[in-house]
């Protein structure tokens, strides 16, 4: 860490970017627990983006439960005056059952989420023995991996038990057991498979096939699970089968090496460090970390995790309430993506949205008899409107699905996405907004009327997009003078911000002193689970919560994001925002395809670093009002200037440095960022990361 007496000449700069030992730096953000955690709510989550799994210790065992983001359960009971019901279902559980229990009654005990290996392990000794385990959802493999030990002086079973929270078929053969299950529109199967210690299939009852084990005073086994989803008449047994077996010739070592690859290449992609004498910035820096393991454990299948619970539950069912898709939640969920360098997290809702665009355009000709594409502000996964309400409230929101595709645009600047994805989404929503007025209207601004202030301004925003989009593209050239007709026509009102959370819109305003009160608040009213995770509503000591919430973490990891660096007017701000007394240094992404990194001690930014990822032209705002910048690249100098803005020409793929004339940093001492172990719980007021 940078010490704040800049007579003393350090910095925390390799050269090219932060210096930072990752490994031991995220080490100090591990999740831990000094106890057993018994109930559901403070379980562990594992996965590999699609599949995923709860970690906790009932008395007795060691509970793993099941999820996997295409398991629907869509209701076959319909009501005329509602939608039917939709959830996402957990495939089951699985528990290590051991008598006794070395999770009882423990003398020492410590239950960890390592974040950079993103995996979670147990330790834990009793008078009756100890045990450990490390589990981790492959990143390669598809398969979730449970690796156990234990030594039991007077052990009297052991067993590794399926358990169906519905009307499953359960099953044990050979080598493996499990359940089978048919649901309205799908059959999936969770299965097991046990290597070593001899295991022999059976049952403990009619419901629970489980591996019997041989007692004896120690046993190590290692469990590989994963669970299949096919058509109503397809084979998921079979299917599922086969993935354990592949990851058995893999190797389960092999497949931990690629999991350890696969993490240790997603962290290196960004990083935020922050400081206080309170300890807020330290706190919410460490939900920063939690939220984006959180989000890169449930992003990678075939549809985005719900906003409101993810990929995990620990009930048979996931959201309380239904798994509903509402798009301003959506679009909260993502925007920490984008600074923090994370744009393949994107791909699950890319390609769910593409899935669905043919029949959200026949349904709005159809329906509505207006061309052009209307994405309901609350859906389902497979599109259908959930909770119609009036007409406006069924027309607003309808841009939102448009703007995540587009800020992937502003922050990459790659065309062939912007060509045959973003572009025509927003184009097509455009289309149908712009019907949408003329129906309703007469012509001119009382058919703009007609629609809904807040679609008026996203109208607005979303025309001068495409108009953007369509000369970048050199694309219906034809159509711009309508859309620019348009533009005029709506007049002026209030801008459509990008920001989309009042946390956000503090840090671009610069209140810093406001923003570290906000976040503060923040985690108290909603950061209610020890592992890190929101509840879905502001908590109240007489009221029980309802499950999880992902959008309360990602409005904090957002407007940290905006606090340490954003632009305006397409010049790069760095530390707009940052409360008076808080240090920080962070490596970000910014809109025009540019990475960032800076460091700022005792309330002066100590350098900045930025790299044109595509090779644009660089604009940044000087970092000292009082002193001349100087902007190099290697030992050449590219720039010297006391402007309050720093404008020049960058190459791809170079790394210049932004330093105070005075104070080369070539004549600094070089530190380079690490952190301790974390051994404990981390406090902020009542609220707890970990268990003490």
């Amino acid at each position: 860490m940078a010490i704040a007496d800049p007579d003393l000449r350090t910095a925390a700069f390799d050269g090219t970017s932060v210096g930072v030992d990752y490994a031991a730096y995220l080490g100090q953000h591990d999740v831990v627990y000094g106890v057993p955690p018994r109930a559901g709510e403070q379980a562990m989550p594992i996965g590999d983006g699609d599949l995923g799994a709860m970690m906790w210790c009932p008395e007795g065992e060691v509970r793993f439960q099941f999820n996997k983001s295409d398991l629907w359960f869509d209701s076959p009971y319909f009501r005329a005056e509602a939608p039917r019901t939709r959830d996402l279902l957990s495939a089951g559980a699985l528990a290590i059952v051991a008598d006794p229990a070395p999770t009882d009654q423990p003398i020492r005990f410590e239950q960890r989420l390592n974040l950079y290996h993103g995996l979670v392990s147990l330790e834990s000794d009793a008078r009756e023995g100890a045990c450990s385990v490390q589990a981790w959802a492959a990143a390669t493999g598809g398969v979730i991996c449970i690796q156990y030990r234990d030594c039991i002086l007077l052990g009297k079973s052991r067993s590794v038990q399926v358990r169906s929270f519905r009307n499953g078929h359960p099953f044990a053969i050979g080598d493996y057991i499990g359940v089978l299950e048919s649901l309205p529109g799908l059959r999936f199967a969770f299965v097991v498979r046990l290597l070593g210690a001899h295991p022999r299939a059976g049952w403990r009852d009619s419901r629970t096939p489980q591996f019997d084990l041989t007692s004896t005073r120690g046993v190590t086994f290692t469990l590989l699970a994963t669970v299949a989803v096919t058509e109503p008449g397809g084979d998921p047994i079979s299917a599922a089968k086969a993935r354990l077996d592949a990851a058995c010739r893999t190797g389960v070592e092999h497949l931990l090496r690629d999991h350890r690859i696969h993490w240790r290449a997603f962290w290196r992609k960004s990083f935020l460090r922050l400081s206080s004498p309170d300890g807020v910035a330290k706190y919410v820096e460490n939900l920063w970390y939690v939220y984006l393991y959180q989000l890169a454990s449930s992003s990678r299948g075939m549809v985005p995790p719900l906003p409101s619970c993810g990929l995990w539950s620990t009930s048979g069912s996931g959201a309380a309430g239904g798994a509903i898709y509402r798009l301003d939640e959506v679009r909260t969920v993502y925007w920490p993506t984008f600074a923090a360098n994370h744009l393949e997290l994107l791909f699950a809702y890319d390609g769910a949205l593409a899935a669905l665009l043919g029949s959200l355009e026949r349904r709005t000709a159809e329906d509505l008899g207006i061309p052009g594409l209307r994405v309901p502000p609350a859906m389902s996964h497979a599109g259908e409107e959930m909770q119609p309400g009036s007409e406006e409230e069924r027309i607003s929101l309808g841009l939102e699905c448009a703007l995540p595709l587009w800020w992937c645009w502003e922050y990459a600047r790659e065309r062939d996405m912007l060509r045959h994805r973003t572009y025509p989404l927003l184009r097509e929503v455009v289309r149908y907004y712009l019907g949408y007025a003329v129906c309703k209207g007469t012509g001119g601004r009382s058919g703009w009327l007609a629609l809904p202030p807040g679609d008026r301004a996203a109208l607005r925003r979303a025309l001068a997009l495409l108009l953007e989009a369509s000369e970048e593209l050199e694309e219906d050239e034809e159509l711009r003078g309508a859309w620019a007709a348009a533009l005029v026509e709506l007049g002026e009102g209030e801008h459509e911000a990008d920001w989309p959370t009042a946390m956000m819109l503090l840090a671009r305003q610069g209140r810093g002193s406001a923003l570290a009160g906000a976040l503060a608040e923040m985690v108290e009213r909603y950061q209610l689970y020890p592992q890190g995770f929101c509840g879905d509503r502001a908590g109240h000591p007489d009221q029980p919560e309802q499950g999880f919430a992902m959008e309360p973490l990602a409005l904090i990891a957002g407007a940290l994001n905006e606090m340490l660096v954003h632009t305006r007017d397409g010049i790069i701000q760095t530390f707009p925002a940052l409360p008076p007394g808080w240090e920080a240094a962070f490596m970000l992404r910014t809109p025009g395809g540019a990475r960032v990194m800076a460091e700022s001690t005792g309330g002066i930014t100590s350098w900045v670093a930025i790299e044109s990822l595509v090779g644009a032209r660089l604009r940044i705002a000087s970092p000292w009002e009082a002193a001349t910048a100087r902007v190099t690249d290697g030992r050449t100098r590219v720039l010297q200037t006391d402007a309050p803005c720093l404008d020049f020409p960058a190459t791809a793929a170079h790394v210049y440095v932004v330093e105070r004339a005075d104070r080369s940093l070539y004549r600094t001492s070089r530190l380079r960022l690490r952190g301790a172990r974390s051994r404990e719980a981390r406090a902020l007021g009542a609220r707890r990361i970990g268990l003490p």
